[in-house]
């Protein structure tokens, strides 16, 4: 049979998040670290040496690894789960055993399910997310594509967001909320109104529009 090897694309600060949870999971053989960044090819990270650039991957490695992306940049990010996908990679949802998430959930592939967090009952993520450590999604709430939700957000029963979307440390989105896809919610802010435009940046409590995001 053969062994099957936990393929790790990024070696920035979340890449030790996501090489501790593969560990626990226990499911895998071996790690091996990527690196989309040169200046990284030399680091080792919780043990493993980074290997190389992650462009040097190609379709016939998908027979023996899986991929996890260590990225929090959403547009590089969704660059690297695209060029995956297009070579046929299994990418699994990442999910820490601290974690809780419902049996009514559905999530879609290459999630990240950090410690400490919860999703509710009946809600619904596509692909590519990262929720991290300590982040409320509550019952209902649907997540569109390449989102990051970052340490203590909360986002209250049957919010919905686009793709893109930006949710900063220590954030609550008020219920029934929407927000459009590219839109970033600054750290600490609080929603009380939806966004309905695109690449803009919200902050404050109350949240207001600060500026036109890049």
């Amino acid at each position: 049979m053969m062994c099957r090897v936990a393929a790790v694309i990024g070696a920035g600060g979340h890449a030790r998040v996501i090489v501790s949870e593969i560990e626990m999971s226990g499911e895998y053989d071996s790690i091996e670290i990527y690196t989309i960044d040169t200046h990284a090819q030399n680091e080792v990270i919780l043990g493993y040496p980074v290997v190389e650039n992650a462009d040097v991957i190609n379709s016939s490695d998908s027979k023996r690894i899986d991929i996890f992306l260590a990225i929090g940049d959403l547009k590089i990010r969704s660059k690297w789960y695209s060029f995956f996908s297009d070579l046929n990679f299994h990418m699994p949802n990442l999910i820490a055993r601290t974690a809780l998430v419902s049996s009514s959930a559905r999530l879609g592939s290459a999630n990240f399910i950090a410690s400490g967090s919860y999703l509710g009952p009946n809600v619904m993520m596509g692909n590519n997310n990262l929720i991290n450590t300590k982040s409320i999604i509550e019952h209902e709430s649907i997540l569109g594509d390449s989102c990051n939700i970052s340490p203590g957000a909360v986002l209250c029963g049957r919010v919905s967001l686009g793709s893109n979307v930006f949710i900063g440390a220590n954030s609550t989105v008020i219920e029934k909320l929407c927000i459009s896809s590219d839109v970033a919610l600054g750290a600490g802010s609080t929603l009380i109104e939806s966004i309905n435009h695109r690449n803009v940046l919200w902050c404050g409590s109350p949240a207001r529009k600060i500026k036109n995001a890049n």
